[in-house]
């Protein structure tokens, strides 16, 4: 099969050899993204319902912005296979074993779920959580009403007042105790993580840490 569908880097799209896996980085991208992550380890963010914001690296940079792209608007879920090594490094050195208990994604509206096929911030909130050893809790939040995507907007304070009241509890509850780790692919503002982090807060969990990919 490889014959008629060569394996090609996700990240530059250059030939990585007849026999490797297509769900994996070309060294190059692999390199840059853990030059990336190292970077940018994470940033205090002092918001109410958020704790700590943790990225993989900053929004804009290469090949990390190029596979959200592909994840996301070309359908190709299955480059979430592809960041596990970089995932699995980043996640040891920010020390998240031993901080948190439950991972829980963003949810989609169900309209666009059915349009996309599938929930990014699930499928890597499932990554993490198997890398953690900790259980993911896709059915505590879920989207109350369809928003603007949060990029086509320039203002911190509009894409706040996107989110604002976007999401509601989906029926499992948490236990107070539980320190959560709350998971999207994309956190430029973070005004989507801290919305869904007040519900969480709403709920009564007192410990919330957020994850995006690129923030």
């Amino acid at each position: 099969m490889n014959f008629l569908f060569p394996p090609l880097c996700p990240g530059c799209e250059v030939y990585l050899g007849i026999k490797a896996d297509p769900a994996r980085l070309c060294p190059d991208c692999a390199a840059g993204l853990a030059a990336v992550a190292r970077e940018h380890l994470f940033r205090e963010t002092g918001r109410a319902g958020l704790e700590v914001l943790y990225s993989l690296g900053p929004y804009g940079t290469e090949p990390l912005t190029r596979l959200i792209h592909k994840i996301k608007y070309e359908q190709k879920d299955w480059i979430v296979d592809a960041l596990i090594p970089a995932l699995r490094d980043f996640l040891a050195k920010a020390r998240l074993q031993d901080a948190v208990d439950a991972v829980v994604p963003v949810p989609l509206h169900p309209r666009r779920l059915r349009s996309r096929g599938f929930n990014q911030a699930e499928l890597i909130g499932r990554a993490v959580g198997e890398i953690l050893g900790k259980p993911v809790y896709g059915d505590v939040l879920k989207r109350l009403k369809s928003t603007r995507p949060q990029m086509s907007l320039a203002q911190s304070q509009r894409r706040k007042e996107n989110v604002k009241g976007a999401f509601g509890p989906a029926g499992r509850t948490l236990n107070p105790d539980q320190r959560v780790l709350l998971v999207d692919d994309v956190a430029t503002t973070g005004a989507t993580l801290q919305e869904c982090g007040r519900v969480l807060g709403g709920m009564g969990v007192k410990k919330i840490i957020g994850f995006a990919l690129a923030a």
